[in-house]
């Protein structure tokens, strides 16, 4: 038995994996969506699935089940504290599925709380605090998602290449091959919006959106793929609300 915060599950073998990997990119935000249908389940999560809830004002994340305790989709708010996580390799020989072993009372799952973005592996980490991942338990529900697991309690997961699943609102993925260029632009505009760099420009805002306007926009003006777009989009409204 595994636990997610209050939420009791094991995992299955399965041969092929039925759900799909998106990455929502907002400006200052992000959020990772696993699910079979994106469209769908933003409709129809709070009313016909089971599973873990906000809390009160605060984003939480979210593990939902159907009825028969299938994993129906996980929602998942990516950190502003960076931190270097150490961590090992992947195996993605073997994929998972995630099954519900109780049914949950309403409940709540803490977001994770740092973040780490290797550039040369293309690896985002997120943990609830955990710095060394080398010798946690990883069980993988695509071939680039994991949930990490320290001692079968649930403490974080990481995503490979997670620019190929950069979507737009309507769950649509660019179907090109991220470049060297844009994943550096990614990385830099990482350290930009963070918690780490808001603090030592002393909690404003307007200097983080001014580093951003100087240092990404015009990179982003040279790109043409819809990563891209998507990217420039959000950082122009970040902006317009800022400066």
């Amino acid at each position: 038995m595994y636990s997610i915060g209050p939420i009791r599950v094991d995992f299955e073998k399965v041969d092929n994996c039925k759900y799909q990997l998106y990455l929502l990119y907002g400006g200052n935000s992000m959020v990772i969506h696993l699910s079979e249908n994106f469209n769908s389940d933003i409709k129809c999560i709070a009313s016909e699935t089971i599973g873990s809830e906000h809390y009160l004002w605060e984003e939480s994340d979210y593990f939902r089940f159907d009825y028969n305790g299938s994993l129906h989709s996980i929602i998942l708010r990516i950190p502003n504290s960076v931190k270097t996580i150490s961590s090992g390799k992947m195996d993605d020989s073997i994929l998972k599925s995630l099954k519900l072993l109780e049914n949950p009372i309403p409940c709540v799952v803490k977001q994770t709380k740092i973040r780490y973005f290797d550039l040369l592996t293309k690896r985002l980490v997120c943990t609830n605090g955990i710095e060394d991942i080398t010798q946690s338990e990883i069980k993988l529900l695509n071939k680039d998602f994991g949930l990490i697991f320290n001692k079968r309690e649930y403490v974080g997961y990481i995503i490979n290449d997670p620019l190929q699943y950069l979507t737009d609102s309507f769950g649509k993925i660019d179907v090109s091959k991220p470049t060297d260029v844009e994943y550096r632009i990614f990385d830099k505009c990482m350290r930009i919006v963070s918690d780490n760099n808001l603090e030592q420009h002393d909690g404003s805002m307007e200097e983080i959106a001014k580093q951003l306007s100087n240092e990404i926009v015009p990179v982003l003006d040279n790109q043409k793929s819809k990563r891209v777009s998507i990217m420039k989009k959000e950082i122009g409204d970040l902006l317009d609300f800022w400066l």
